[in-house]
């Protein structure tokens, strides 16, 4: 939704690399959601253009609320 708000085309997830299953189940997901048509090139045929990637961190805490 917020990315509809502001008119974004593209995001990020951040996932410390000390989580390996959270990586490959997030990414599972996000597949899902672009066969479905929740993620890509026009999103529910709507011309909202939309999607995420997944970036791993090398471990530092740089991703808590404190820092956001």
């Amino acid at each position: 939704i917020a990315a509809y708000a502001i008119g974004a085309d593209e995001g990020f997830v951040y996932v410390r690399a000390e989580y390996p299953l959270a990586v490959e189940r997030l990414q599972k997901a996000l597949e899902q959601a672009r066969a479905m048509g929740l993620l890509g090139h026009n999103i529910l045929g709507r011309g909202f253009h939309f999607d995420l990637d997944i970036r791993m961190g090398s471990g530092a805490f740089v991703c808590g609320e404190e820092t956001a």
